[in-house]
C-alpha cells in the first residue's frame, strides 16, 4: 500500500544551489544521457521526457536514449548503462531493499554498482531482523 509519511520535496531552487556548487547551471548545464524504454512500462517514455524537462529548467541537459528492454538487461550485465536509465521506479511500499537495495548491491544482478565499500555497506542489513535499524 502507499506510505503516506514518505515525502519527496520539489524544489527547483535547491536544486538550482547544489548544481552551482559543482560548477553548473541552466547556463552551463551538466550533460549526460539517459535511457529508457518506450512502452515496456506505461507511459515510460512520457515520463522520462517530464523529468527531462523538469531537469532542463535547473541546468541538467539529458539526451533520451530509447533502447528494448533486452538492450537494457545486456548493457546492466556488462556494467555499461548511461549515467541515468530508467527500468521501473516501484517502490509503494517504501522499503529500501526492493529498489535501492537491489540496484545499488554489486551481487545482485539488477546493479551496476560494483565498489566493495558500497557492497560493504549494504551486507549487514539484509540479515538485520531490527526492521526500524534496517529502514533507518
Amino acid at each position: 500500500a502507499f506510505d503516506p509519511s514518505i515525502k519527496v520535496e520539489h524544489n527547483p531552487e535547491k536544486a538550482k544551489e547544489l548544481l552551482a556548487a559543482s560548477g553548473y547551471s541552466p547556463k552551463k548545464p551538466v550533460k549526460f544521457t539517459i535511457q529508457t524504454t518506450k512502452g515496456f512500462k506505461p507511459k515510460d517514455y512520457e515520463m522520462i521526457q517530464a523529468i527531462v524537462g523538469m531537469w532542463r529548467k535547473v541546468g541538467i541537459e539529458a539526451n533520451i536514449e530509447v533502447y528494448e528492454i533486452a538492450k537494457h538487461y545486456e548493457l546492466r550485465a556488462a556494467d555499461k548503462l548511461a549515467p541515468a536509465a530508467f527500468y521501473n521506479w516501484g517502490n509503494a511500499i517504501g522499503d529500501p531493499t526492493t529498489s535501492t537495495g537491489f540496484a545499488m548491491y554489486g551481487p545482485s544482478p539488477h546493479s551496476v554498482w560494483d565498489s566493495k565499500d558500497l557492497i560493504d555497506m549494504i551486507n549487514p542489513l539484509w540479515g538485520e531482523t531490527d526492521e526500524t535499524k534496517r529502514i533507518a
